[in-house]
């Protein structure tokens, strides 16, 4: 039975023999050297037995181990022993990052083995590719039986018994290398001082090396160079990356200029043909949006900025890239939201609240005019909270909310946080609401007339609602007072007490088909997802990214809708780039890809738009770049038509159902609105009550558009049996003149929660 070796105490009396550590010995090759010692020929059996993991020799383990010897140069050992962490790893009182440092096999110099057979822990770093002192590569015998590990006690020879060493003249001084510098500045020679490297931690100067050594040898790339591919070697990588450095600031100056030449035409990461993206490649995310900024001499990234401003190709994306005093004709949204404190995607939707285009350069480059920034500007200054708004209106912060949902005030932008509380809305719109130009009335009641409050209390109306019907003209105040402020200033007659009770919302129509809820002043997510023809994930990202705005439905209710005006503004200038195919002669899926080869902008709203529908492109470009007079896609099939009357009539009676889809064949699918019940409906063309022929898309003929009406009933009808419960009316027939129409449910689905009672609309 075998123990596990981390339950076992240290068996510290194994060693009989020991000597003193040589130079730079780390712990693990001092280990290995002492079981050779003691006539061992497996330092892994030797530490199994002696209560440390043998399988893997770690430095701390093997210190550990020796630390009771009586040698004189405990100091020395401890020193050179790597002190690892998941992150870090600390040489010789130099701390370097886990990647640095390559502990699991032996790297060795061969010269420096002949003239003594140990190992020195500094051929350990990984950027130490050249021995300074002879001239020779870095080794590491590895693979095979030969392969050379810290379980072998003898460094001078592997397993098989081949010499490692081998004698080569050594170097009156150190060569002008990395190592020379990397030597010094681990104890080990003489601190060799390089101008540009003066002051920088080693870490920070191998990263450094590292990157402008691929830059190097791998010219402009998409992706970054790999070593061990294409002709790229780490001693090549570390040696053109210190030769740049040794340069100075104009050296590193010119290998990036050298970069951004070789750029030309060609497309940066992600398929970006502008700015910083196009000329540096993928230099440009390890200089500015990687994870290794931090990690990279400032001096590299000023001379991209310097190279950058040069070229005209400076994007202005990040803090670190930022051109202070710098006189532009436009300014990133990444400097204007620096300057106003705020996200800057909340710039974007600023823009788009006031009509200011946006410059687009490419990829993720948005500039807005310098004008146009200082008009965001005052208005940015000049936005009030919401607790100053609804002040100023004269309205409670409950009546603000209810105003905001009838649409005639919307928040300007979000700052600060998630929730509504932290909307601002815009002077100039809270300006234009409650008219001060009436003639001011005292002792209101004493002549018959009623104030706005006592308005509200009469009718049952929201102050906010109320609000909402003076702005649309459909009452009207007579007078001011001079006791408060905004919309409860206002003075009307008493006849507009009874005429808005005559106005309240009537009992359901016939079949309980309209809806319940009328305050719903925009529309619901399905709704909005069937006027674009999107997903729930589409649409959500349109209003993340500030295309679509929301308002809050109803009173009590927790959801919002999609506001109405900027759901037809996004449906009017943009289009999925699917919705072309027909015109383009290619599947929907191929639509993205052959529209960009045509030069058309595509915009997407995830990371994934070239596979899936979430592609837009603007009408507009499409129509002119196929040469055409209007958008094709408004050339609508008779069965598209068809539908889309039927859309407008459910809309138009404010049904419980919506139509999900205007397809262009005789089936479509409604939904209701609490998406407890989906019915797919066929329209069916048969002469006589046995013989049925379906009508395929194109290729059939439409029902004539002076009978849209009758069938638009009857599917409606026959929807909402399906919606109660009633499997028997599974059909209905229209007659028109000669040609009876059948309306099939060929699909339905429903919940069963709030279904079964037909009252339940």
């Amino acid at each position: 039975m075998t123990v596990d070796a981390a339950y076992m105490p240290l068996q510290r009396d194994f060693f009989q023999r020991w000597a003193e550590p040589l130079p730079h010995e780390p712990a693990t090759a001092f280990f290995s050297r002492l079981v050779g010692m003691n006539l061992q020929t497996s330092a892994r059996v030797f530490a199994q037995e002696m209560g440390i993991d043998g399988r893997e020799l770690r430095p701390a383990e093997c210190l550990e181990a020796v630390r009771h010897l009586p040698i004189k140069g405990m100091a020395h050992l401890v020193a050179a022993t790597p002190v690892v962490t998941p992150q870090t790893v600390q040489l010789l009182s130099v701390t370097v990052r886990r990647k640095h440092w390559s502990g699991d096999y032996p790297r060795y110099c061969p010269a420096c083995v002949a003239e003594s057979a140990h190992y020195r822990t500094y051929h350990g770093l990984t950027a130490f590719t050249v021995c300074p002192f002879h001239g020779c590569d870095i080794e590491t015998a590895r693979g095979g039986n030969d392969s050379l590990s810290w379980r072998h006690p003898s460094l001078a020879e592997t397993p098989d018994g081949t010499p490692i060493g081998r004698r080569l003249p050594r170097r009156d001084q150190p060569s002008q290398s990395f190592e020379t510098w990397l030597l010094g500045q681990l104890g080990v020679i003489d601190v060799w001082t390089v101008p540009l490297l003066e002051g920088v931690p080693v870490r920070i100067a191998i990263e450094t090396v590292d990157l402008l050594g691929r830059v190097a040898v791998g010219g402009w790339s998409r992706k970054a160079p790999r070593i061990g591919r294409a002709s790229v070697t780490r001693r090549a990588v570390v040696e053109k990356g210190f030769q740049t450095l040794l340069g100075g600031p104009e050296a590193v100056e010119a290998l990036l200029e050298s970069i951004a030449a070789q750029a030309g035409e060609r497309l940066g990461p992600a398929n970006v043909a502008w700015g910083l993206h196009q000329s540096f490649g993928w230099l440009f995310n390890a200089l500015v949006d990687g994870e290794r900024t931090s990690r990279i001499m400032s001096a590299v990234q000023d001379a991209a900025i310097a190279v950058a401003k040069r070229r005209g190709t400076f994007g202005r994306k990040t803090k670190r890239l930022d051109v202070t005093g710098t006189d532009v004709a436009c300014l990133h949204r990444e400097e204007i939201g620096r300057r106003f404190g705020i996200s800057p995607k909340v710039i974007d939707t600023i823009a788009r609240y006031l009509h200011i285009e946006r410059s687009v350069g490419g990829g993720c480059f948005f500039l807005y005019q310098r004008s146009d920034v200082e008009t965001m500007q005052r208005e940015f200054d000049a936005a009030l909270d919401r607790k100053s708004t609804a002040a100023q209106l004269g309205l409670s912060a409950k009546d603000l909310r209810s105003l905001e949902r009838t649409g005639v005030l919307r928040p300007f932008f979000r700052y600060g946080g998630a929730t509504n509380r932290y909307d601002r809305f815009r002077a100039s719109d809270i300006a234009t609401l409650a008219p001060a130009h009436l003639p001011q009335i005292k002792d209101a009641k004493d002549h018959g007339h009623v104030e706005f409050t006592a308005l509200s209390r009469a009718t049952g109306l929201s102050g906010g609602d109320l609000a909402a019907k003076i702005e649309r003209g459909q009452i009207k105040p007579i007078g001011r007072s001079c006791y408060a402020q905004g919309f409860r200033n206002l003075i009307f007659s008493k006849d507009v007490v009874e005429h808005l009770r005559t106005q309240k919302i009537c009992a359901l129509q016939e079949g309980g088909r309209e809806r319940l809820s009328q305050k719903n002043i925009g529309l619901t997510r399905a709704d909005a997802r069937a006027v674009l023809g999107i997903s729930p994930t589409s649409l959500n990202a349109l209003n993340n990214g500030g295309y679509i705005q929301t308002i809050r439905s109803k009173k009590g209710s927790t959801r919002e809708c999609v506001d109405r005006p900027s759901l037809q503004a996004f449906a009017d200038e943009y289009a999925l780039a699917s919705a072309y195919a027909t015109a383009l002669g290619c599947s929907p899926y191929s639509a993205t890809r052959t529209l960009r080869t045509l030069g058309v902008a595509i915009h997407g709203i995830d990371s994934q738009y070239v596979k899936g529908l979430t592609a837009f492109v603007r009408k507009a470009d499409v129509t002119r770049m196929l040469g055409l007079r209007e958008d094709p896609i408004t050339k609508q099939t008779e069965w598209a038509r068809f539908w889309t009357a039927l859309g407008d009539r459910l809309s138009a009676h404010k049904s419980i159902f919506r139509l999900f889809k205007a397809n262009d064949r005789p089936s479509a699918r409604l939904i209701t609105g609490d998406r407890r019940t989906s019915c797919t409906m066929l329209i069916v063309q048969t002469a006589s009550a046995s013989q049925h022929v379906t009508m395929h898309g194109r290729s059939a003929m439409a029902p004539p558009s002076v009978a849209w009406s009758e069938i638009h009933r009857s599917i409606e009808n026959l929807a909402y049996a399906q919606r109660c419960h009633h499997p028997e009316r599974d059909r209905d027939q229209v007659i028109l003149d000669d040609t009876t129409l059948e309306v099939i449910v060929i699909a339905r689905s429903f919940r069963q929660q709030r279904c079964n009672d037909p009252s339940n609309k």
